[in-house]
């Protein structure tokens, strides 16, 4: 998980925006270059992850998943290795 100011990156399963209340916090999945994020309070993460979305044939499935180091730096930089101006540190 990507931890920052005692919060952590979760990412919508799709790439639409989304909007949860969890107690009184309202967090708005934003989608940017095709990741929907936002950053939770760590006390809200199992809240939020536990959430469900109905499926076919009467399924569910999750709708929220923690965000990977590679999807956190493309919604916040545009590209996968997190420095702005696109280079690389390998």
């Amino acid at each position: 998980m990507v931890e920052r100011d005692g919060k952590v990156a979760i990412q919508h399963y799709t790439s639409n925006g989304w909007t949860v209340q969890v107690d009184d916090d309202i967090y708005t999945w934003t989608p940017k270059y095709n990741v929907s994020l936002a950053w939770v309070k760590k006390e809200h993460v199992d809240k939020v992850l536990a959430i469900r979305n109905k499926s076919c044939c009467g399924n569910t499935r999750t709708r929220f998943v923690p965000a990977s180091l590679i999807n956190t730096n493309i919604w916040e930089t545009g590209n996968r290795h997190g420095d702005i101006a696109g280079n690389s540190y390998m």
